[in-house]
């Protein structure tokens, strides 16, 4: 198992050998210890950990063409400092919001439903997997990962052809139809729900 190529470590444990797929969880902790140490979030070793995991999970690696070691690991550091400028960025803003529940003087009688709303906006993620879900059914494979990477871990045309082995305006070409194709089935969504 030492032996084994990245891209064949990654292929077991999308196959489901738990022991593989912990080994390159391990193998990537010094990387992900280090995003978590700038983050200064209580939990942002296990939040970029749960990262990690999807990414294995849904890195599209037979779709690839450049499966090399290096390539590969380059892949997820760009991937991990892309997710860590997110919920940099992220918590940038959060502390520039001010929450529902300290617009609203509070009353005895209705007291515990004034910060609801607060509450379950910060605490519900769910919109970003209902966006992922809409896009898996929507799109291709591979223009749900082209979205995917431009739009949410804002990687740059040039990234995304090198992952994927095209040209620049190939991947932009793709970008394209694939933005059409959202815009119909947003369409077609909002005729459904009569909007």
């Amino acid at each position: 198992m030492i032996n084994m190529l990245l891209k064949e470590r990654i292929l077991e444990a999308q196959n489901g050998n738990q022991e593989v797929f912990l080994g390159l969880v391990c193998d990537f902790k010094p990387l992900l210890m280090k995003y978590a140490g700038l983050l200064n979030y209580s939990d942002g070793y296990e939040i970029l950990q749960l990262k990690f995991i999807e990414l294995i999970k849904d890195m599209p690696i037979s779709a690839m063409r450049m499966t090399d070691d290096p390539f590969i690991l380059s892949y997820f550091e760009k991937t991990i400092y892309r997710y860590f400028i997110f919920l940099l960025r992220r918590k940038q803003l959060s502390g520039k919001e001010v929450p529902f529940s300290a617009l609203i003087h509070e009353d005895e009688s209705v007291g515990s439903y004034l910060d609801f709303p607060d509450r379950f906006i910060s605490s519900s993620d769910e919109y970003m997997h209902i966006l992922l879900d809409f896009l898996k059914e929507s799109l291709t494979a591979y223009e749900a990962d082209i979205i995917t990477c431009h739009c949410l871990m804002l990687y740059t045309n040039s990234e995304i052809a090198r992952i994927y082995d095209v040209s620049p305006p190939a991947i932009s070409k793709a970008k394209t139809k694939a933005l059409k194709k959202l815009r119909k089935a947003c369409d077609q969504l909002n005729r459904e729900l009569g909007y």
